[in-house]
């Protein structure tokens, strides 16, 4: 789920899990759970360096099957839950023989309390049975004794993060947008771009639950929607020139189906601006994973716009790519086989004049990393790694946060779809890289929040330095009391105060924008509704932000 539905399952979550997908359309993310939680004066692990091949193979354990010995004694770590930057070595050394080779080989080997100890027979059932499936049926006992030793070493409850905390000092005013005949909210992504050519934004709606496309544009009467593409679960959508006739066209990253699945149902699509003709729809990649994003880059340098491709698939099929705009033709050329991207936003990093991008991945990988372009082939280095194959990755957006000159990245972890009757992670937030140069970025964490999928960053209160607003997607299951927008003051040095935002749950994607022409921020988002929640109003909203008088 920058994006929202697209369910996806990692090797050890749920077959329920999965939002994040489509999140990442606007949204979206990814079965996975808990985030780092930051904790003064204890500096993250080094995680930089050249990212690691797919291996998707997962040999069974050589090591005999003993009795597990006891796990470690309880303490403030086992209470408290799992935190980026937690060292396991004691944890994986003292535990029972195979635990690295049955939990390790394609994941990092989780910490006991990412999640509570009820929960971890499900997740070893599920990892075994997807062994099983692979055809290599893990040893009965080693599953049994970690399973044990798991249960053992996790807490049996984690902690409640706060639902809501104080509001600040700006007034936010919501303003329904679109049609008025949009019956159920399941809006995957919102986008807030100049569609027409004439200077001013409209927004662009991905709806999985009418599967269209439209555009929403200011009138003398209001706001207007026009629906301008039909197409299963779009997931993304992108504002780009592709033919270079000097009017904006449209590229859609297809995700096809919001459950999860390996069948090469996703697709990217270009709607050509044919000016007072219309749009024509072109289909330029077809029968692909479901894709999440795609960002046009010119990235072989030839004077035309090629298209990043970010496709999330599932278990089995997904990649990392771009689409080689030959003016007639597309022709796709992968970078990487693997599952789980959700955004791949266009940066040039290096500052060599080419473009590179930055993935966001979740399923077990839980990865920021940087493609630098060396002339139309890229090398991949690993900005973030998360440590935790339950992080819940959900989005990513490029942006110049302290204001220093250079391009830093704020991201969220807010997945939690693997078990619908779960309380979703303490661990979930926001939090941002700080570009220090030559590819050096250091981690900083922003606020800890329930079910975050989507994070922009503007100048909200109108003081000179960049906030952040944050959508999410849902608070406690068992609590809709909490709001579903929230968002954090910068006080000018990189400290972040998070107000909420009275307002509906189940907010999945985020945009900001001047819509109103008044040279002041506004922002739009996009509700998400499932499962048990059985409100479908404010699918569309506007939101204007004023001082507090």
């Amino acid at each position: 789920m920058n994006r929202v539905i697209l369910t996806h399952v990692n090797s050890i979550s749920r077959a329920a899990a999965g939002i994040v997908a489509i999140v990442s359309l606007g949204l979206v993310s990814c079965d996975k759970g808990p985030a780092e939680q930051h904790v003064p004066g204890v500096e993250p692990p080094a995680t930089r360096g050249v990212e690691p091949p797919v291996d998707p193979v997962v040999k069974p354990p050589d090591d005999p099957p003993v009795a597990p010995p006891e796990p470690p004694p309880e303490n403030s770590a086992a209470v408290r839950g799992w935190r980026y930057g937690d060292d396991l070595t004691s944890f994986i050394e003292k535990g029972p023989p195979g635990l690295q080779a049955t939990c390790g080989k394609c994941h990092v080997t989780p910490a006991p309390d990412v999640i509570v100890a009820g929960e971890w027979p499900r997740i070893l059932g599920d990892m075994k049975r997807m062994r099983m499936l692979a055809g290599m049926p893990p040893d009965e006992i080693v599953v049994e004794g970690i399973s044990d030793y798991y249960m053992k070493s996790a807490p049996s409850e984690l902690k409640r993060l706060p639902l809501s905390l104080g509001t600040g000092g700006l007034e936010f005013r919501k303003e329904k947008l679109g049609s008025e005949k949009r019956q159920d909210a399941k809006v995957a992504n919102v986008n807030v771009a100049d569609v027409d050519g004439d200077g001013k934004p409209e927004v662009l709606v991905c709806d999985s639950g009418t599967n269209t496309v439209s555009i929403i544009r200011r009138s003398a009467s209001g706001w207007t929607e026009e629906v301008v593409a039909s197409c299963a679960a779009p997931g993304h959508t992108a504002v780009f020139d592709s033919d270079k006739d000097g009017d904006p066209d449209i590229a859609i990253a297809g995700v096809g189906k919001m459950q999860s699945t390996d069948n090469p149902i996703g697709y990217v699509l270009l709607l050509v601006n044919n000016g007072a003709k219309g749009w024509e729809k072109r289909e330029i990649a077809t029968a692909q994973p479901r894709v999440t994003d795609v960002e046009p880059a010119d990235v072989d340098g030839d004077g035309d716009q090629d298209l990043i491709v970010g496709a999330f698939g599932w278990r089995k099929n997904g990649y990392i790519g771009w689409l080689r705009n030959d003016g007639a033709t597309w022709e796709l050329v992968k970078i990487a086989d693997r599952t789980g991207t959700i955004h791949v936003p266009v940066a040039d990093l290096d500052a060599d004049g080419r473009p590179d991008f930055v993935a966001i991945v979740a399923q077990e990988a839980e990865t920021v990393t940087a493609y630098m372009n060396k002339g139309g082939k890229f090398e991949a280095k690993i900005l973030f790694e998360a440590g935790n194959p339950l992080f819940g990755s959900s989005g990513l957006e490029l942006a110049d946060l302290d204001r220093d000159g250079d391009i830093d990245m704020l991201f969220t972890n807010g997945d939690a779809l693997s078990d619908p009757c779960a309380m979703p992670w303490p661990y979930h937030g926001v939090q941002w890289l700080e570009n220090r140069g030559k590819l050096d970025f250091a981690y900083h964490d922003i606020g800890r929040c329930y079910g975050p999928f989507r994070a922009v960053a503007a100048d909200l209160d109108g003081d000179g330095d960049t906030d952040v607003a944050v959508a999410m997607l849902f608070g406690m299951w068992d609590d809709n009391s909490g709001t579903g927008l929230l968002w954090y003051e910068n006080d000018g040095k990189m400290s972040f105060t998070r107000h909420d935002v009275p307002g509906p749950t189940g907010l999945i994607t985020l945009a900001v924008g001047n819509l109103d022409g008044d040279g002041t921020p506004e922002l739009v988002t996009g509700r998400m509704v499932f499962l048990s929640s059985t409100k479908n109003e404010d699918a569309l909203l506007k939101w204007s932000i004023s001082k507090k008088k």
